[in-house]
């Protein structure tokens, strides 16, 4: 069995606070969105008291649409926000931790989290325990 040196495995080039900030970026844009969709709504229901037509009523009525469009726009925007910042997060305690942690030698990586690369397959480590689906003297701590 061949095993996998963190040195194969790639590096995410994603600077985690540039990423934070998009995702605030984000964020703001959504709520600019149901701001913006406010105001075109005020202005037109203004409209009836300078606008008299057959088709006004079916026109206001038409607008309606922008809000809730407008609204399930900044929800999923805000929750892709969200996903952004929970990642910016996570990218940023992981560099610290391999920073603080210095570099290591594949013999000091113990499967005791995540998984064991195999061949065809990806074990779970839990797996790798002795008597397991995975186990092997290669494996094991």
């Amino acid at each position: 069995m061949t095993l996998v040196a963190l040195s194969d495995v790639p590096t995410v080039e994603i600077d985690p606070s540039a990423l934070s900030a998009a995702a605030e970026s984000l964020r703001n844009h959504a709520n600019s969105a149901t701001d913006s969709a406010d105001q075109i709504m005020t202005t037109w229901n203004t409209l009836p008291a300078s606008y008299e037509a057959p088709e006004s009523g079916e026109l206001l009525a038409r607008m309606s649409v922008v809000p809730r469009a407008a609204d399930d726009f900044a929800e999923t925007t805000r929750r892709v926000a969200a996903i952004m910042a929970q990642l910016a997060d996570q990218l940023a305690l992981a560099r610290a931790q391999e920073t603080s942690s210095g570099p290591r030698s594949p013999a000091s990586v113990k499967p005791s989290a995540g998984f064991v690369l195999r061949p065809t397959t990806w074990v779970s480590a839990a797996q790798t325990t002795r008597g397991g689906p995975g186990s092997s003297s290669a494996i094991r701590s």
